[in-house]
């Protein structure tokens, strides 16, 4: 009976020691992940808006870039989209230029109702 009871509170103990961190790990996983979802479709809602209006100059202007750049450049090739929406890394992280940028910084807010 006292092995038992001895088994018993070591599983109990490891129970707790182990099983509760990893559950409460997981269940922070669920939740961001379903936050970054979020995320990635308001990105992509805001990409496709149709309420979003161009600068008034658009950054290779702004940015003075070269013919040659520009033929190159994403943002040239999609001037209805937000230029630092088309420069965003894979994790969804905005150049370091972009943030520093006139037309960024000028753009206005897009809210949602």
């Amino acid at each position: 009976m006292e092995n038992i009871q001895s088994v018993l509170a070591f599983l109990s103990g490891l129970l707790i020691r182990l099983g509760l961190p990893l559950a409460i790990t997981a269940v922070f996983i669920i939740i961001l992940r379903k936050l970054d979802n979020r995320w990635k479709e308001e990105a992509t809602e805001s990409l496709n808006n149709p309420q979003y209006t161009p600068p008034q100059k658009p950054c290779w202007e702004v940015n003075q870039c070269t013919p040659e750049k520009m033929e190159a450049c994403i943002a040239h090739q999609n001037p209805n989209s937000p230029c630092w929406q088309l420069f965003r890394s894979d994790q969804g992280v905005l150049k370091e230029k972009c943030l520093g940028c006139d037309v960024f910084i000028q753009a206005p807010l897009l809210i949602r109702h």
